[in-house]
């Protein structure tokens, strides 16, 4: 009688579930995806209407080579914004969490947005800035704060045309005095030593919530219990089916564990 591995029969279920799990992965990629993948300017889907949607969300260390305006180019959700539901006329809300800075610096941060005037030329012609906040840079800070479409800074008055892409959103990195930390414009930093400041290790999310809307609280959009991926751009199929993958996986770990473990050499 020939003992026969007791590895073998899960490694091969094990192998079968991580197979028939990246097929499944393949499908949710489609779902999240349907459409134009490449579409930035896709409106979002209805669900968002009420709690709104992540619209900056820089989450790792902020580097010298990023001169103090940590970027996302172009922004996400850069569609029209005036159009229903009305980003344009509801509210901003902003959060910052501090994971580290070289030295804790009593900064102050805020969130601008850039167009090319008509779409052409200069792509920082128009600009519209959120309010300047304090926050200090140390470890564990958490700050948060909101401000209405309508009551946001715009360059000479004019500011951006929300219902045209814009070009770049970036978080600026001030200092005590609002004066930018950064070696952009000649500003050599205006003063700051910039190995005091960077990297700074930070998350700074924006949430735009529509006219109409409200804000659902941040744990809507970050907890990883909850799992909004709609507020990430995925459609709703998908935010239903990628956590389910989640709990699939699991119990397949769990279950060719199991079966590892218990299981004996079998005879014949």
């Amino acid at each position: 009688m020939k003992s026969i591995s007791r590895t073998r029969f899960p490694r091969t279920a094990f192998l079968i579930s991580v197979v028939a799990l990246f097929c499944l992965l393949w499908a949710a990629s489609a779902l999240a995806q349907e459409g134009d993948p490449g579409d930035v300017t896709q409106a979002p889907q209805a669900d968002n209407a009420k709690c709104g949607i992540i619209v900056y969300d820089w989450n790792g260390p902020v580097e010298i080579g990023d001169h103090g305006f940590p970027s996302e180019k172009p922004p996400r959700e850069n569609f029209n914004w005036e159009k229903s539901p009305n980003y344009a006329g509801g509210e901003l809300f902003y959060r910052a969490e501090i994971f580290s800075q070289p030295k804790a610096q009593n900064m102050r941060l805020q969130l601008c947005f850039w167009q090319p005037e008509n779409g052409i030329g200069n792509i920082y012609k128009l600009e519209t800035c959120g309010p300047l906040n304090n926050v200090l840079g140390e470890k564990g800070q958490v700050v948060t704060w909101s401000r209405e479409f309508s009551r946001l800074w715009n360059k000479d008055g004019i500011g951006v045309d929300w219902t045209e892409p814009r070009s770049r959103a970036s978080v600026a990195i001030k200092n005590s005095s609002g004066q930018p930390v950064s070696d952009y414009n000649r500003w050599n930093w205006n003063g700051e030593n910039p190995d005091q400041w960077y990297p700074l290790n930070m998350r700074f999310s924006a949430v735009a919530v529509p006219e109409g809307g409200e804000f659902c609280g941040w744990d809507y959009y970050f907890s990883p219990t909850a799992l909004n991926l709609t507020a990430f751009g995925a459609s709703p199929a998908a935010a239903w089916l990628l956590p389910a993958l989640l709990v699939l996986l699991a119990a397949l770990v769990a279950g060719s564990v199991l079966l590892f473990t218990k299981s004996g050499s079998v005879r014949r």
